[in-house]
């Protein structure tokens, strides 16, 4: 049943580029088995969602967040900065990169970004100050 399911969600790269809510289709299949604690699967899924439609950030953005559990952590910063590229100033792209530079003990650089993301952010998103917060609490 899993490799019927894996099969269904890999035929969703092939769908056209100008399927609407194309992007949300894939990334709920990407969810649904990082949820199910399925990481291989969901990283081949993301990383054929990243060749089919290299312009889309949020697939990025997701593969950099697969490689990151993966323990892949300069993967999950090349992919992290692709995300970035396209979408230079979205704040969870901009969050998550600064957390993936941190794990990759790119601290300098790491705080720039989350600054940026903080700036960025609604003032009730608190995850890119609190990695903020813990960048500097780990520079000390």
């Amino acid at each position: 049943r899993k490799d019927e399911a894996m099969i269904h969600f890999m035929s969703l790269t092939k769908l056209p580029e100008d399927t609407e809510d194309l992007a949300v289709i894939i990334d709920k299949a990407g969810d649904f088995l990082i949820e199910n604690e399925d990481i291989e699967n969901a990283t081949k899924l993301y990383f054929t969602a990243t060749t089919q439609y290299p312009q889309i950030a949020l697939f990025h953005n997701s593969l950099s967040y697969c490689y990151g559990i993966l323990g892949e952590i300069e993967k999950a910063v090349k992919e992290a900065k692709l995300a970035v590229e396209l979408d230079p100033d979205n704040y969870l792209y901009l969050t998550d990169l600064g957390w993936s530079l941190v794990e990759a003990e790119k601290l300098d650089e790491a705080e720039i970004v989350l600054e940026k993301a903080v700036s960025l952010s609604p003032p009730d998103y608190e995850l890119a100050r609190n990695n903020l917060e813990e960048l500097r609490r780990r520079k000390k």
